[in-house]
């Protein structure tokens, strides 16, 4: 029961991936409201890929009608041992502001609440600090356990906004025992602008968000012909030959399709990777042409 219960799991996400990545307009915020915390949410829908295995996304938390913080509140935070690096724990904002939150996949621990998430904004230094959570488990990767942490950051939406209208900006993500440093590219940065556009003021930033846009609506459609003539294909062409060999014809004919057959798997799946690689290539000099006017 449970191992139908698992395939079943993994045939839901495979569709709920393609659903995703395929078809629907590119979205880049969606509205939730939290009634019983008296909060609006706008959450992110992209995870942007700052390193091989380390993920960056964005949300903002709004209080809609926020008292001060209960001595309830105060005592949970408090409590927190941040010493203890056996217990994850979440501390949550008392105003409304901007959550950055990384996740990261390494074979080797980098203890990330321990160390801080620094940015280099046109060369001005902003010190996020250490992250404000602290969540770690075990996943597998390429059939080798690998450690997955998640660390919180807190920035303000004025220094968002000092970051979105740089040209520039340098970020250093740190652990005890490990750290890693970069710029972040254009498409990070038009995903930053085009956030602030939907969320804080629709007049700014109008260029990146309609770049950010036209590469996510490519990236779709390449997501679509690679797994329609990639994917899907050569699966029904090898249902196909299963039934018509089975059914239908004799060992003689059976010999001389079975090889067409698995050439039209074979090229179909060439072809649809090929074109789906060849539509990515042309949006990304297409966004090019678009960053330059």
């Amino acid at each position: 029961m449970s191992q139908n219960s698992d395939l079943q799991n993994v045939f839901l996400g495979a569709l709920q991936w393609v659903g995703k990545n395929a078809f629907g307009t590119p979205k880049i915020v969606e509205l939730t409201e939290d009634k019983f915390n008296q909060t609006i949410k706008y959450i992110g829908l992209r995870e942007v890929e700052i390193k091989n295995l380390i993920t960056l996304n964005i949300d903002y938390i709004e209080f809609a009608k926020r008292d001060r913080k209960s001595k309830f509140e105060e005592s949970i935070s408090n409590d927190i041992d941040f010493s203890d690096e056996s217990k994850n724990y979440e501390i949550q904002p008392q105003n409304s502001t901007i959550r950055i939150t990384i996740k990261l996949y390494d074979y080797n621990w980098w203890f990330i609440h321990g160390g801080k998430f620094q940015l280099l904004i046109d060369g001005v230094p902003l010190d996020l600090g250490r992250p404000k959570s602290r969540h770690s488990s075990t996943a597998r990767i390429n059939n080798e356990v690998a450690i997955m942490e998640i660390g919180l950051y807190f920035i303000s939406v004025e220094d968002f906004k000092r970051l979105c209208d740089a040209e520039q900006v340098s970020f250093r993500l740190s652990g005890k025992n490990n750290s890693y440093e970069n710029d972040f590219n254009q498409s990070t940065l038009d995903y930053f602008k085009s956030f602030y556009n939907q969320v804080f003021d629709n007049k700014l930033f109008t260029k990146e968000l309609e770049r950010f846009i036209f590469l996510e609506k490519e990236n779709k459609k390449a997501t679509k012909i690679g797994v329609g003539l990639g994917c899907i294909l050569p699966i029904l062409i090898f249902l196909i030959d299963i039934i018509v060999g089975a059914f239908v014809l004799d060992n003689k004919e059976n010999d001389v399709l079975i090889p067409i057959m698995m050439k039209l798997m074979f090229g179909s799946l060439i072809i649809g990777w090929g074109v789906s690689f060849y539509i990515k290539f042309k949006a990304k000099s297409k966004a090019k042409e678009l960053e330059q006017n």
